[in-house]
């Protein structure tokens, strides 16, 4: 059940990603637009940009999966270095893109103020992302109960297992075990 509900907020992770990097494009246009700051000729292939979004999203995913596993203590650094990577993934569609249209509407400047912004806006959502997801999705009223139960020498991974499955709204309340692995939070309710 933890597999199945990881999964899917991996995938609603990387689809804020990829919304929140849309919809920053999209208002960089509309404020350009509006105020004129980097000179953008909008055309319908302006619009062709976007598709930079999904590519960096799929050639980042290892990382991101990386970043996400760390959910319950996020790190400033590997979100840094995520963000750093899906950032310059973004930079090199982008520049494809920019190649093949042979665009001169596109300022290089819009462009470089999207992937700075952009660098900002995924720093914050891999760092936060997962936990307002997981936050959203498994209410802590609504927690999963369980009881584990193992025979023979249970694995140290056991501690990590327990910390993914709070943070995906399943509580264990104890354990049957051949010895007491003395995990926190979680009463040892014997042997097997």
């Amino acid at each position: 059940m933890i597999e199945q509900r990881t999964r899917g907020l991996f995938w609603g992770f990387g689809t804020l990603l990829g919304v929140g990097n849309a919809g920053l494009f999209i208002l960089l246009v509309i404020m350009d637009q509006r105020y004129g700051l980097f000179g953008l000729h909008v055309v319908p292939r302006t619009f062709a940009y976007l598709a930079g979004i999904p590519v960096a999203l799929y050639y980042s995913l290892p990382f991101l999966r990386r970043a996400f596993q760390r959910m319950e203590a996020p790190s400033l650094w590997i979100s840094c270095t995520t963000s750093i990577r899906m950032t310059l993934m973004q930079g090199a569609a982008l520049m494809v893109i920019y190649f093949f249209l042979k665009d001169v509407q596109v300022s290089r400047l819009f462009l470089l103020t999207f992937l700075a912004a952009s660098f900002l806006l995924t720093w914050v959502q891999i760092y936060a992302g997962p936990g307002i997801i997981a936050g959203l999705f498994f209410d802590p009223d609504k927690e999963l109960r369980a009881v584990l139960y193992g025979h023979g020498e249970l694995p140290h991974a056991l501690r990590k297992y327990v910390r993914r499955a709070s943070a995906m709204g399943i509580q264990f309340v104890g354990y049957y075990a051949d010895e007491s692995l003395r995990l926190k939070g979680v009463e040892w309710l014997g042997n097997t």
